[in-house]
């Protein structure tokens, strides 16, 4: 019925597996945060490599830097006042990425420390405390929403989120290199997530 009235497809979930259902307030996302959201979900949909092996990390980081980037692109095109919006939101993902990466690496290495506890301690407000400053200084509403979640600063919290960070730069940068269809295409050829890591570090080794 939606193709006869000229739609391409019909999008009644946001996540890539079954039961997200979309709601008003995904509907009610800045347009390019939508079309972001679409990008990301469809790389997991169609060519995502989460059913070859288990490779969550990978995934998801391929995921969101196709979610930005694409924004990006699909805004120069269809949407030019977006693209300035589009580029921050990229810009501030990157933020939060490092900020979660900075900790988790801080947090493993405190367990080599002789008063682990209190080092600990001490990283996790510190880390709370840059929390709230970061939260300050962000434009976008999207990556607002990751720093405002108000789930509680202990190590699990950066393991957690660890998980969707841990190759955003190197597929970012492979990105950069080739261009975002181009990247896709790369990714695309391999068929397990452990051959495409290798592959991705290989690519940019050369």
């Amino acid at each position: 019925d939606y193709k006869k009235r000229g739609f391409d497809t019909l999008l009644d979930e946001f996540a890539g597996w079954e039961g997200n259902r979309i709601t008003k307030d995904i509907l009610n996302l800045p347009y390019f945060e939508l079309t972001g959201v679409v990008l990301h979900e469809g790389w997991h949909k169609t060519t995502g490599l989460r059913d070859l092996v288990d490779n969550f990390s990978l995934d998801e980081c391929i995921a969101s830097v196709i979610e930005n980037v694409g924004a990006i692109e699909y805004s120069k095109i269809y949407r030019k006042q977006d693209v300035e919006k589009a580029k921050t939101f990229h810009k501030e993902t990157k933020v939060w990425v490092d900020y979660i990466m900075k900790y988790h690496t801080l947090l493993k290495e405190s367990y080599r420390h002789p008063n682990w506890k209190i080092h600990k301690k001490k990283l996790l407000e510190e880390a709370s405390k840059e929390k709230t400053k970061l939260i300050k200084t962000m434009y976008t509403t999207g990556v607002k929403r990751n720093f405002a979640k108000k789930d509680k600063i202990n190590n699990a919290y950066f393991y957690y989120y660890h998980t969707y960070c841990k190759y955003y730069h190197e597929v970012d940068c492979l990105v950069k290199q080739l261009g975002l269809e181009e990247s896709i295409r790369f990714l695309k050829r391999y068929k397990s997530a452990d051959k495409c890591l290798k592959g991705l570090y290989e690519m940019l080794d050369a």
